[in-house]
């Protein structure tokens, strides 16, 4: 029977790098790819949640008869007996969809800040 000597128990150098190696390998090529997708899919939320707006506001127009200048505000179209009971946000950190400027008119399609930095178009 052999005894094992304490000299010889563990891994080599040269064992240890090739598994750091190995592994950094590994998370240079996973690593964009998770970024890719997270970014991806918040972009989706986010035309999703515009599509949402989009529809009730067009439900809001037609319901209350107006203008096709008429804006409007988020106590038009956001709570709890209203069209959306929760006002959606970008996920990716753009402006709230009611600054004036994204919401647009009841004809006009809503956008996001990030539009046409990162493509968060709605399109119909």
């Amino acid at each position: 029977m052999k005894i094992k000597n304490r000299e010889n128990a563990g891994f080599t150098l040269v064992e240890v790098m090739i598994v750091s190696c190995l592994i950094s390998l590994l998370a240079i090529i996973a690593v964009p790819n998770f970024i890719k997708a997270r970014s991806s899919g918040n972009k989706s939320v986010c035309i999703a949640n515009l599509k949402q707006l989009s529809d009730a506001k067009t439900t809001w127009a037609m319901e209350k008869a107006v203008k096709t200048s008429d804006k409007p505000v988020q106590n038009d179209l956001v709570g709890v007996d209203k069209y959306i009971r929760v006002l959606p946000k970008c996920p990716s950190g753009g402006a709230d969809y009611f600054d004036a400027l994204y919401i647009g008119t009841a004809v006009q399609r809503p956008s996001c800040s990030l539009e046409f930095s990162d493509q968060h178009k709605l399109e119909l």
